[in-house]
């Protein structure tokens, strides 16, 4: 299925912010003048000289209770790498080859950019995958065996998840640790609003999952006790097919069969993996990656539109109890979070443009990231789309008519989306922050969708 993203036509706005410098400087030194008067007895020999009333008009300078002092401001540059603040290495991840697993120093060595850090963490070790039989890769900073057919055993333990929603901005995690939750993605649907006009993005994620569209369902593999489990429990992530009703898969009793896609390509390892456990009632897990689509209607040419996005560093916290089958869990107050690279963003949009061939850039990509400021990656127009001269029309779909009609005001509000995380703490803000509120009910998994290809 070709998948196609609508993009918003963003008012873009300049903020002019005027400073201005009041008070031009230090005081002027204490001039109190003293008048010092003549105390001397007086001269009763018929003396009529008249008293000397000479005012002492000596300048005071000596700073004094009543002196105007104003202290010189500390100048001394700040140097944001004094204390180190290179102590968050990246997770373990693939090499280059996809041959082993390389794992970070746990202090990294920081460079100050003007006022910004930047972190850069030495490879310490390199663990190779096995390339004796059974032959492994690398994938997601692990080794997995490569197979030619999955041959996979679902836990009996899963749960089905019956809602999914884009949270507001009071929810779900703190990436940055400044006490405050993060959740740039609700800032951006809320700039896109603009031009999906009235649609309820919740509402269309809500209804996808009761058609059917979206069936994810969330493994339970190794529970052991739904109330406490400090260890041995994953939660992996299957898009699946029902085999129920909507009202028995609701009821958490519905069984599941997983689609083959949900494995990374030429295993059997689950895309969506993460380690998890439970500590009265309340699940954790993560971090890890986690797929998501969005759907944001029907932009181009009446199709669907959807954002498809891999969420990074996914955490995943939830109210847990055993469902109705007895088997798996059931999930409320739900919310997952993570980060999705500005780099992304733009790979998503270029792709699901690229039907829009009005916009006149002859296939070249219309979005680029921006790199030019030390503090944050933006998005930006590439010179092919900037240069060009589109000659969209309405029967090319909304999204590219209104690309084409816009082009004016899309390309600066590019630049003012809200990419608020430095994923990978190098002093510049790389990423958006994501959070989604969501619950489910017990499920079983009982195989994988069978293969439809034809047999040659």
């Amino acid at each position: 299925m070709t998948t196609r993203f609508g993009m918003a036509v963003l008012t873009t706005a300049v903020f002019a912010i005027g400073a201005v410098a009041c008070d031009s400087g230090g005081s002027d030194p204490d001039t109190t003048t003293d008048v010092v008067a003549d105390t001397s007895t007086p001269d009763t020999t018929g003396d009529t000289t008249t008293p000397d009333t000479t005012a002492d008009t000596t300048t005071d300078t000596t700073p004094g209770p009543d002196a105007d002092v104003t202290a010189d401001a500390d100048t001394t540059p700040v140097d944001p790498c004094d204390p180190n603040p290179c102590t968050n290495p990246p997770a373990a991840a693939c090499n280059s080859t996809a041959t082993g697993v390389e794992a970070y120093a746990a202090t990294g060595t920081c460079v100050a950019n003007g006022t910004v850090a930047s972190c850069t963490y030495a490879v310490t070790d390199t663990t190779l995958c096995s390339a004796a039989d059974p032959k492994e890769t690398c994938a997601q900073g692990k080794c997995v065996e490569v197979v030619e057919t999955i041959d996979y055993t679902f836990d009996a333990a899963a749960s089905y998840i019956t809602e999914l929603g884009i949270a507001d901005d009071t929810c779900c995690f703190d990436f940055d640790g400044d006490s405050k939750m993060d959740n740039g993605l609700s800032a951006l649907l809320g700039l896109l609003g603009q031009f999906l006009g009235d649609t309820d993005v919740n509402a269309l994620l809500q209804e996808q999952i009761d058609s059917g569209s979206i069936t994810l369902l969330l493994e339970n593999a190794g529970l052991t006790d739904p109330n406490s489990q400090a260890s041995g429990l994953a939660l992996n992530g299957f898009f699946a097919e029902a085999q129920d009703d909507l009202a028995t898969s609701k009821a958490g009793t519905g069984t599941f069969l997983a689609d083959p896609s949900s494995f990374i390509p030429g295993t059997q390892t689950p895309l969506i993996s993460m380690d998890a456990k439970i500590d009265s009632g309340v699940l954790t897990a993560g971090p890890a990656l986690f797929q998501l689509s969005i759907p944001l209607g029907s932009l181009l040419d009446g199709a669907d539109t959807t954002l498809d996005l891999t969420i990074e560093k996914t955490q995943v916290m939830a109210d847990v109890s055993l469902g109705a089958n007895g088997k798996g869990l059931t999930m409320a107050n739900g919310k997952l979070g993570g980060v999705v690279p500005v780099a992304q963003f733009a790979v998503a949009l270029n792709a699901l443009t690229a039907d829009c061939t009005c916009l006149g850039t002859n296939g070249a990509d219309i979005i680029q990231v921006v790199t030019t400021d030390p503090k944050k990656l933006k998005l930006g127009c590439t010179a092919a789309f900037s240069a060009a001269t589109p000659s969209c029309t309405d029967a090319d779909g909304s999204i590219c008519s209104a690309l084409g009609d816009n082009k004016s005001l899309v390309c600066p509000a590019l630049g003012i989306l809200p990419f608020d995380q430095d994923a990978d703490s190098d002093g510049q803000k790389d990423s958006i922050s994501v959070g989604i509120t969501l619950s489910g009910v017990s499920g079983t998994i009982t195989g994988l969708i069978p293969d439809e290809t034809p047999a040659p």
